[in-house]
Protein backbone atom coordinates (compact mmCIF):
# COMPACT_ATOMS: atom_id res chain seq x y z
CA UNK A 1 0.00 0.00 0.00
CA UNK A 2 3.07 2.33 0.66
CA UNK A 3 4.71 1.89 -2.64
CA UNK A 4 1.57 3.03 -4.44
CA UNK A 5 0.79 5.85 -2.21
CA UNK A 6 4.79 7.06 -3.18
CA UNK A 7 3.41 6.45 -6.69
CA UNK A 8 1.03 8.84 -6.53
CA UNK A 9 2.67 11.56 -4.23
CA UNK A 10 5.84 11.89 -6.52
CA UNK A 11 3.59 12.39 -9.79
CA UNK A 12 1.63 14.73 -7.55
CA UNK A 13 4.90 15.92 -6.26
CA UNK A 14 6.79 16.39 -10.19
CA UNK A 15 3.99 17.99 -11.45
CA UNK A 16 3.91 20.32 -8.77
CA UNK A 17 7.88 20.90 -9.47
CA UNK A 18 7.18 21.76 -13.30
CA UNK A 19 4.76 24.52 -12.56
CA UNK A 20 7.25 25.40 -10.09
CA UNK A 21 10.22 25.89 -12.16
CA UNK A 22 8.74 27.41 -14.97
CA UNK A 23 7.08 30.23 -12.65
CA UNK A 24 11.51 30.57 -11.51
CA UNK A 25 11.96 30.71 -15.07
CA UNK A 26 9.76 33.43 -15.93
CA UNK A 27 10.90 35.26 -13.51
CA UNK A 28 14.32 35.21 -14.97
CA UNK A 29 13.83 35.65 -17.87
CA UNK A 30 12.19 39.00 -17.51
CA UNK A 31 14.99 40.31 -16.68
CA UNK A 32 17.35 38.32 -18.83
CA UNK A 33 15.40 40.10 -22.01
CA UNK A 34 16.02 43.62 -20.41
CA UNK A 35 19.70 42.54 -20.05
CA UNK A 36 19.72 40.97 -23.57
CA UNK A 37 18.63 44.70 -24.88
CA UNK A 38 21.19 46.57 -22.81
CA UNK A 39 23.93 44.54 -24.72
CA UNK A 40 22.39 44.49 -28.32
CA UNK A 41 22.18 48.13 -26.95
CA UNK A 42 26.26 48.24 -26.79
CA UNK A 43 26.81 46.80 -29.89
CA UNK A 44 28.07 43.53 -29.39
CA UNK A 45 28.05 40.72 -31.49
CA UNK A 46 25.21 38.26 -31.22
CA UNK A 47 27.32 35.25 -30.26
CA UNK A 48 29.05 37.25 -27.05
CA UNK A 49 25.10 38.34 -26.24
CA UNK A 50 24.43 34.74 -26.23
CA UNK A 51 27.15 33.76 -24.24
CA UNK A 52 26.84 36.21 -21.22
CA UNK A 53 23.35 35.67 -21.32
CA UNK A 54 23.95 32.12 -21.04
CA UNK A 55 26.32 32.94 -17.82
CA UNK A 56 23.93 35.20 -16.41
CA UNK A 57 21.08 32.28 -16.40
CA UNK A 58 23.56 30.21 -14.95
CA UNK A 59 24.66 32.31 -12.33
CA UNK A 60 21.43 32.98 -11.38
CA UNK A 61 20.09 29.10 -11.60
CA UNK A 62 23.39 28.00 -9.52
CA UNK A 63 22.67 30.60 -7.09
CA UNK A 64 18.89 29.70 -5.83
CA UNK A 65 19.33 25.95 -6.31
CA UNK A 66 22.48 24.96 -4.75
CA UNK A 67 24.34 27.90 -2.97
CA UNK A 68 21.26 30.16 -0.79
CA UNK A 69 19.29 26.71 0.56
CA UNK A 70 22.66 26.14 2.46
CA UNK A 71 22.11 29.24 3.89
CA UNK A 72 18.50 28.53 5.09
CA UNK A 73 19.59 25.14 5.97
CA UNK A 74 22.05 26.44 8.89
CA UNK A 75 19.43 28.62 10.34
CA UNK A 76 16.64 26.23 10.34
CA UNK A 77 18.43 23.00 10.62
CA UNK A 78 21.47 23.93 12.37
CA UNK A 79 23.98 22.43 9.73
CA UNK A 80 26.90 24.12 8.51
CA UNK A 81 27.09 25.49 5.40
CA UNK A 82 28.81 22.30 4.07
CA UNK A 83 26.43 20.13 5.34
CA UNK A 84 23.49 22.16 3.53
CA UNK A 85 25.52 22.60 0.92
CA UNK A 86 25.71 18.86 0.17
CA UNK A 87 22.17 18.35 1.00
CA UNK A 88 20.83 20.68 -1.85
CA UNK A 89 23.14 19.21 -4.24
CA UNK A 90 22.30 15.66 -3.16
CA UNK A 91 18.38 16.48 -3.72
CA UNK A 92 18.17 18.67 -6.59
CA UNK A 93 20.24 16.40 -8.36
CA UNK A 94 17.76 13.55 -7.47
CA UNK A 95 20.74 11.02 -6.20
CA UNK A 96 19.18 11.73 -2.81
CA UNK A 97 21.04 9.29 0.17
CA UNK A 98 18.52 10.20 2.49
CA UNK A 99 21.29 10.81 4.83
CA UNK A 100 20.10 14.08 6.21
CA UNK A 101 16.60 13.19 6.23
Amino acid sequence: MGQIFCVFYALLGISLTIIFLKFVSNAILRPLSGFEKYLQNMEMKERQIRTYTLLFFLVTGLSIFILLPPLLFMHTEGWTYKEGLYFAFISLSTIGFGDYV
